[in-house]
């Protein structure tokens, strides 16, 4: 097969993105990392304690000191993480507060003035974060300046998880589904890539996007533990700046992927009462409010910068709306999925992210004693190794996706299949596909029923994967809970050995984005990941500033109650995708028994 302008310009557009997200991500995560490290030194120096502890005076090592003295160190040692955890939770409420607000306008930015455009105006807001952290740090200035940087990040553009959002809809865009069953037969016949194709191709995308996030974190984190410890804070806020400024020179190159056809992200102004209606475009139609509702500068002929900046005062309200109109529709309607695929992430991000801004604090406290390059190196080993466990895993179960030997169903026997309208399942069904089951016998081919039976069991073994991840995930954080009990060199091993359960959360989230983004149509991708955006920025809203907070109260008590709190909602999580998996199991044998004895399948 020759190498087609169409592939080759695909390409480049995927490794334009993957290099932009991913040198954003190293600089992005880095300066996470040196930021709490940064504030954990000044808090310590405030205390007249050292900031690597590693010898008795520290209170973390019983060497030659008496063992009142290592007790009062600790005891103050302690202090200062409490106030460290603190003041990065108020940090994070403040970011990712004001960041949640800025969604709605970065999704209203996308549809009407390009992903480009919008990737740039959030690469501008973290610039800003970036270059107080930078002022902060080479000058010496208060700590609590920071805050102002997470302010600006909030208010411009989102920071991390709005750009995460858009490439992720940008590769959505690459794998659009065609609505109209015509499409569909100009694709076919143009020998283009069929649904199940085109699925198998996002979930790919989506998985190599997991990796190169995971990869970039590794370094970001990783690194900076090295660099920190051997060239100080000043060094590595220059490096970060100038790695920083590699996916702004980019971002001219990338071209734009927003359907030509596509309308702006309003809402059409339609009451709650079609909530009974099927439809989940109707469900992802009510996102934002009515274009009536905009300010009127929003539709007219400002500059378009100054038009993006003054509708930020509109945010609090338009946010209010979206929430109650979303939330309405998702359980009135009979598309719950997105809402159970959203309240997933929701405690992915918890679980699993949040607890960046109080591990470090938990691994140089006793009986670990890390050092920051230490922490460093726990951090880039285990996100190194998740990233290549998530390409695996990825292009496993895109692999366990391709079509086999096809499925013979005969036409007398398609008629019954009308059935999955009606059931309660048919949330796993999307809106084209529960019309095509609604036809009557005469309009339909064997193909339309053979490829809904193979995209619902590449869904069973989707949502199969990510169950067994997220019991091993709360396996992995009751284990680092009560690692502080052990003695050395048993703690550190059960640190480790909790990292090795971790390794399959890998690709969970390019895995739940690719099954909830099938179940939706082209027109609908922005809007449908705004919604998984709000639900990600809500787990590190609740994740980042609480869990803080509760490592803070707690680690005097039971150092690694936090760990045990994560386990639980990780248990929930579990609980949540069972049913999805349940449903769509049940969907599958229904559509198998529809076949009867006049279908033969082959897996």
């Amino acid at each position: 097969m020759g190498w087609t302008p169409v592939a080759h310009s695909l390409t480049c557009t995927v490794c334009l993105l993957l290099a932009i997200i991913f040198f954003a991500h190293v600089s992005i995560s880095g300066f996470c990392f040196l930021t709490n490290q940064y504030v954990y030194y000044r808090f310590s120096e405030d205390a007249g304690l050292p900031y690597i502890p590693n010898d008795a005076s520290s209170g973390c090592k019983n060497q030659s000191a008496t063992n009142r003295k290592v007790d009062d160190l600790q005891s103050l040692r302690e202090r200062v993480q409490a106030k460290t955890a603190k003041f990065l939770a108020v940090n994070s409420l403040i970011a990712m507060g004001l960041s949640l607000l800025a969604l709605i306008l970065v999704a209203h930015l996308s549809d009407r003035y390009g992903r480009r455009a919008t990737i740039g105006f959030i690469l501008l807001g973290q610039s800003v974060t970036n270059g107080v952290t930078a002022l902060v740090v080479l000058l010496h200035l208060p700590v609590p300046i920071i805050i102002f940087g997470s302010v600006a990040c909030g208010v411009l553009g989102g920071g991390i998880i709005a750009l995460i959002t858009q490439t992720t809809v940008c590769f959505a865009d690459l794998t659009r589904i065609p609505r109209e069953a015509e499409d569909v037969c100009k694709q076919s016949a143009a020998g283009q890539p069929n649904r199940g194709q085109l699925e198998r191709n996002r979930l790919i995308f989506l998985g190599v996007l997991d990796a190169a996030l995971l990869l970039a974190g590794a370094l970001g984190f990783g690194l900076m533990g090295s660099v920190i410890q051997r060239c100080g804070f000043s060094s590595s806020v220059i490096g970060l700046l100038s790695l920083y400024g590699i996916p702004v020179v980019l971002l001219p190159f990338l071209p734009e992927t927003k359907p030509p056809a596509l309308s702006p992200f309003t809402v059409q102004s339609t009451g709650l009462s079609s909530c009974n209606s099927p439809d989940s475009s109707s469900v992802m139609q009510s996102v934002t409010p009515t274009s009536s509702d905009l300010p009127s500068f929003l539709q007219s002929n400002l500059p378009r910068p100054i038009s993006a900046l003054m509708a930020l005062h509109s945010l609090p309200t338009t946010t209010i709306q979206c929430v109650k109109i979303v939330v309405a529709r998702l359980f009135r309607s009979k598309h719950p999925s997105t809402l159970l695929v959203a309240i997933v992430l929701f405690l992915h991000m918890l679980v699993v992210l949040s607890d960046n801004q109080f591990s470090f604090l938990y691994l140089m406290g006793a009986p670990f004693c890390w050092t920051p390059e230490e922490v460093g190196v726990y951090n880039f080993v285990g996100s190194f190794l998740l990233s290549l466990a998530s390409l695996v895993l990825t292009l496993f179960t895109a692999w366990s996706m391709r079509v086999k030997s096809p499925t013979v169903l005969t036409k007398n026997r398609l008629s019954e299949s009308r059935h999955l309208s009606n059931s309660s399942v048919a949330l796993l069904v999307d809106d084209e596909m529960v019309e095509q089951s609604q036809r009557s016998a005469e309009d339909f081919e064997p193909t339309h029923l053979q490829s809904l039976y193979h995209v619902i069991w590449s869904r069973t073994r989707m949502l199969t994967y990510v169950a067994v991840a997220f019991f091993l995930i709360s396996l992995s954080k009751l284990i680092i809970g009560f690692a502080f009990k052990l003695s050395q060199p048993f703690c550190n091993a059960a640190v480790y050995v909790a990292l090795v359960f971790l390794f399959f959360r890998a690709a969970v989230v390019p895995t739940l984005k690719s099954f909830i983004s099938s179940l939706h149509s082209a027109e609908n991708q922005n809007r449908l990941f705004v919604i998984i955006g709000i639900a990600e920025y809500f787990g590190l809203l609740v994740g980042e500033p609480s869990l803080p907070a509760f490592y803070a109260f707690t680690v005097s008590v039971f150092p690694g109650a936090a760990y045990i709190f994560c386990a639980v909602l990780s248990a929930i999580a579990l609980a949540v995708v069972l049913t999805l998996l349940t449903s769509v199991v049940k969907e599958l044998v229904s559509l198998k028994n529809t076949a009867g004895s006049s279908a033969t399948v082959s897996h």
